[in-house]
C-alpha cells in the first residue's frame, strides 16, 4: 500500500501487491485539428483538474475557461455566445443535469428543466465531485445534432470509472474565522466578528469487484458551512411603537429594536446585525462498469 500526502490535507492512496514490477504508461492525445468536425469545443483531462485550484470544489471554474462563455447573475451562471443563461445543457455520463428549480426566485423556465441542478449554494458539488470527474468538455458552436434540445453551451461531463487496482482519495478542508478580518461594514458599527465555519470533507474509492471484468467506482462529499453575513434593515422605531395602538403594538413589538438613527418623518429606525447563515450539502455517487466480452 503507497500511501501520499498531498497539499491542503489532501491524501492520496493504492493498494497494490507487494511485488517488483515494471509499469509501462502510454499516453494518446486528441488531435489539435479535427477534420471530421466543425463543432467548436473545449475539453479539460483529470490532470489538469487535479493541478488546478477549483474554487469551493466545484467544476463551474472550467466553464469561465471556454471561450464564448461570460458569467452571469441569472440562475443559469453562464452565457454562451450572447445566449440565455438558462439555454445551456447538462449531461453528466450522458444523463441530463437540467433538473434545477431556484430557490429565491419565480419558477419562470426553471420549472421547464432549463438549470442545472446547483445545489443551495449555486455549486456543482451535488452533481459530481471533482475528484470523481474524469474529463470536461464544453462545445460551444456548430456542434453536432446529437448535442440538441437547446441552443447555448453544451456541458459533458464524464465521471471516473475503477481498474483492476484499488485507487482512493480522502481530504478535508477547513477554514474557521480565527485568522479572518470583521466584515467592514459590521466593524463600521461596533459589531462582533460572526462565527465562520468550514468544513468540506470527502473521498473516493474504486476498484475490481471481478478482476477483469467488473469495476465501481464510489465517491462522497460533504459540506457545513456557517457562512457570516452583515445585514442593515430598517424597523419600527420607538415613537412609532410609541403612538401605535395597543393591538398595533404587539406587531410592532416583533421586530427588533432599532440601533441606529431613527427618522421622524417615517417612523423608521435603522436596525444593523452580524449574523452567520448555516448550509450543509451531502452528495454521494456510485458507478458500475461491467465488461461482457473482448468485444
Amino acid at each position: 500500500m503507497n500511501l501520499n500526502v498531498g497539499q491542503e490535507g489532501r491524501l492520496d492512496f493504492v493498494l497494490a501487491p507487494a511485488t517488483l514490477r515494471q509499469t509501462v504508461i502510454v499516453e494518446s492525445g486528441a488531435p489539435s485539428v479535427q477534420s471530421n468536425s466543425v463543432g467548436v469545443n473545449t475539453t479539460i483531462g483529470p490532470q489538469f483538474v487535479e493541478n488546478l485550484a477549483l474554487n469551493g470544489r466545484t467544476f463551474q471554474p472550467l466553464i469561465g475557461l471556454v471561450p464564448g462563455v461570460i458569467l452571469t447573475n441569472g440562475d443559469g451562471q453562464f452565457s454562451t455566445n450572447g445566449q440565455r443563461d438558462n439555454a445551456n445543457y447538462f449531461t453528466i455520463d450522458g444523463v441530463s443535469a437540467n433538473i434545477g428549480l431556484t430557490n429565491f426566485r419565480s419558477l419562470g423556465q426553471t420549472a421547464g428543466g432549463s438549470v442545472p441542478g446547483f445545489n443551495v449554494l449555486g455549486g456543482t458539488n451535488n452533481l459530481v465531485s471533482v475528484d470523481a470527474m474524469q474529463e470536461f468538455t464544453g462545445h460551444t458552436s456548430t456542434y453536432s445534432a446529437e448535442f440538441g434540445r437547446t441552443p447555448g453551451g453544451q456541458v459533458q461531463v464524464v465521471t471516473r470509472s475503477g481498474t483492476n487496482q484499488f485507487h482512493g482519495t480522502l481530504f478535508n478542508y477547513f477554514r474557521n474565522d480565527a485568522l479572518d478580518a470583521n466584515d467592514w461594514f459590521a466593524n463600521l458599527k461596533g459589531l462582533r466578528k460572526p462565527p465562520l465555519r468550514q468544513n468540506n470533507f470527502g473521498g473516493v474509492l474504486g476498484g475490481p469487484m471481478f478482476k477483469n471484468r467488473t469495476f465501481f467506482f464510489s465517491s462522497y462529499e460533504g459540506l457545513r458551512l456557517t457562512s457570516p453575513q452583515f445585514s442593515i434593515v430598517n424597523v419600527p422605531s420607538r415613537a412609532a411603537r410609541v403612538a401605535a395602538p395597543p393591538a398595533i403594538q404587539q406587531l410592532l413589538n416583533a421586530f427588533p429594536l432599532p440601533n441606529g438613527p431613527e427618522d421622524p418623518a417615517s417612523m423608521l429606525g435603522q436596525f444593523s446585525a452580524a449574523y452567520s447563515n448555516p448550509a450543509t450539502v451531502d452528495a454521494a455517487s456510485f458507478r458500475l462498469d461491467h465488461m461482457v466480452n473482448s468485444r
